[in-house]
């Protein structure tokens, strides 16, 4: 999971970076100077991909599996899978501490600790791009999702 985690905060990095996001912005830190409780946020980011993967038929195997790999996921299974994502964001957050009002991370608060169908569309791609990314980040990480075997 320790692997994952990282290449899921290299690959949120690059991206957001890659937006304009201040390169000096907690957030966006190389893994070795992160601070603790975002690491633990991507741990538990990749924790939850086999509960995400399970919930639309499929699982994490490893890249010598003899099963198809699925590459990339229907519309349906990234707003599934999307929602989950959300969930699980919302639990680690209030979890630990955070509550709602205007955006500030120094005081935990953000405005999207709300229900999905309530976070604008821009945030929610967020969520969508990070479940669209799973089959390439496990990639990195000697991975595949493969859709589970009927009967198991």
């Amino acid at each position: 999971t320790e692997g994952l985690a990282q290449v899921i905060h290299e690959s949120f990095r690059d991206k957001r970076i890659a937006e304009g996001r201040d390169s000096a912005h907690p957030s966006v830190a190389r893994w070795p100077v992160l601070r603790e409780d975002l690491k633990d946020s991507n741990r538990q980011q990749a924790a939850h991909l086999a509960v995400k993967l399970n919930g639309i038929g499929c699982e994490v195997a490893s890249s010598d599996d003899p099963r198809p790999g699925v590459g990339c996921f229907e519309s349906s299974d990234v707003e599934v899978m999307a929602r989950m994502e959300h969930e699980r964001w919302l639990a680690e957050r209030w979890l630990s501490g955070w509550t709602d009002g205007p955006k500030d991370s120094g005081h935990k608060r953000s405005p999207y600790l709300v229900a999905w169908d309530q976070v604008p569309g821009d945030v929610q791609e967020y969520d969508r791009e990070a479940v669209r990314l799973i089959p390439a980040l496990l990639r990195e990480v000697d991975k595949k999702v493969c859709r589970v075997a009927a009967g198991h």
